[in-house]
């Protein structure tokens, strides 16, 4: 059984998924309008077809578009991967996140609490609000 990619004649960018078969009238059917067959396995993300010289398609490396400008190319692994700086700034939004979760979860206690006329359990709530109001600027 043979392995085939798809890939677009106009841009030469590559079909994620694999075709298998053997039958020729098989693969003929199932390519897509505007595109052509390669057989073998390639990386959609990081390969793609030189479409200047159709009568020899020749696959080259790719570089897709950046998805955003917090993105970086690593060109060991030929990926879009998050900067370390935006990376950061995600690890502490989502520990922002997660401490709010369980700031708020300790708060029930102590609603009950405060709401039966205990004023150290109104102050510790209050501390809890100005935690969680802080942590908000955060996540």
């Amino acid at each position: 059984m043979s392995a085939y990619k798809f890939y677009h004649k106009a841009t030469g960018l590559f079909l994620p998924a694999v075709f298998q078969t053997d039958d020729p009238r098989m693969l003929r059917n199932n390519t897509p309008a505007g595109h052509a067959a390669l057989e073998g396995e390639y990386d959609h993300l990081s390969q793609r077809v030189d479409v200047s010289d159709p009568a020899a398609p020749k696959v080259v490396d790719y570089q897709p578009p950046q998805p955003s400008s917090d993105h970086e190319w690593n060109a060991s692994t030929k990926r879009w991967q998050l900067s370390q700086a935006a990376a950061g700034r995600l690890a502490a939004q989502t520990a922002a996140r997660q401490r709010i979760v369980e700031l708020e979860a300790s708060a029930a206690p102590l609603l009950r609490k405060s709401v039966l006329g205990d004023a150290a359990a109104l102050d510790a709530l209050r501390a809890l609000d100005a935690e969680i109001s802080a942590l908000q600027d955060k996540a």
